[in-house]
């Protein structure tokens, strides 16, 4: 937890944006490269990165900063205060003991989060129950609210752009949710064929293919850089090109293997790995 608290600490006190919002969702493996112990540099693990804190705390205050984080303490604080105080309150509650078991899943999932990374099955779990021990403790009507906005046109108006720009934000959400995953297949189709036959040029194509579903994707740019300098290898061993064929191909690939590198460092600067890629790149072009 010490490692995970100096991350953190170190992290907050770059700047004021840093301190106020953090470096921004999904970068703790960035902040730990950069300000993890450098004693780690002559371990087997030196080149180890972790995605996330000793717990979920710890990493959204590196990642949403103190304004995130105090949001997110007060949300749990909330909610184990509302457990706790219908538990209490609920005298009826002794001969339901479905409730009793939602409630101690509730207060177990909540210590999970303290003491261990957060992991999407825990946090779906939390917030599912959460919700189940609402639903079960209102049974009688008594917490329960209804609003209608049938007697009021404009709010009728309102309600209906509202939900108007919900579903096209949730269906545009789904169809980049969907362009991803196309891309991750056909990554790991590629990935899995390179590794199968050794075949760069068969695995190729299938890769890139997975790129053009996410372009934004560094990882993919990176692999396809690599494996630009592989084709661009197996054209300097082939003899069955003449020399201007083989110039024309290995300029295009070592050519577009700077490019695939370049893009990557352009999505994604703040990845060491994107900068130490390119750097190979050239080193393997000299």
């Amino acid at each position: 937890i010490s490692a995970s608290w100096n991350i953190a600490k170190s992290t907050v006190q770059k700047d004021v944006k840093s301190f106020i919002f953090g470096s921004g969702p999904g970068t703790y493996q960035y902040q730990y490269a950069l300000h993890r112990n450098v004693a780690l540099n002559n371990t087997p693990f030196w080149n180890l990165r972790f995605s996330q804190a000793y717990n979920v705390f710890l990493t959204y205050l590196v990642s949403w900063g103190f304004l995130g984080t105090a949001l997110l303490v007060l949300f749990f604080l909330l909610a184990l205060t509302l457990i706790l105080k219908l538990l209490l309150r609920k005298s009826d509650l002794s001969d339901k003991p479905e409730v009793w078991g939602t409630a101690i899943g509730l207060i177990y999932l909540s210590f999970s989060l303290l003491f261990y990374p957060q992991n999407l099955v825990v946090l779906f779990s939390f917030f599912g129950f959460l919700g189940l021990f609402v639903a079960q403790t209102a049974i009688g009507g008594e917490q329960y609210r209804s609003l209608s906005v049938a007697g009021s046109p404009t709010k009728t108006l309102a309600f209906s752009l509202a939900m108007m720009v919900l579903i096209l934000l949730v269906v545009a959400l789904f169809y980049m949710n969907i362009q991803r995953y196309l891309g991750a297949i056909y990554f790991a189709q590629g990935a899995k064929i390179a590794n199968a036959t050794g075949d760069i040029e068969k695995a190729f194509p299938v890769l890139l293919a997975g790129l053009d579903y996410d372009p934004k994707n560094d990882v993919y740019l990176q692999t396809l850089a690599t494996g630009l300098l592989l084709k661009a290898n197996n054209v300097l061993g082939r003899t069955d090109l003449s020399q201007a064929d083989a110039q024309t191909q290995l300029a295009g690939n070592v050519g577009t293997a700077v490019q695939m590198a370049r893009r990557a460092t352009q999505v994604n600067p703040i990845n060491a790995m994107n900068w130490l890629g390119l750097a190979r790149v050239y080193e393997n072009i000299i």
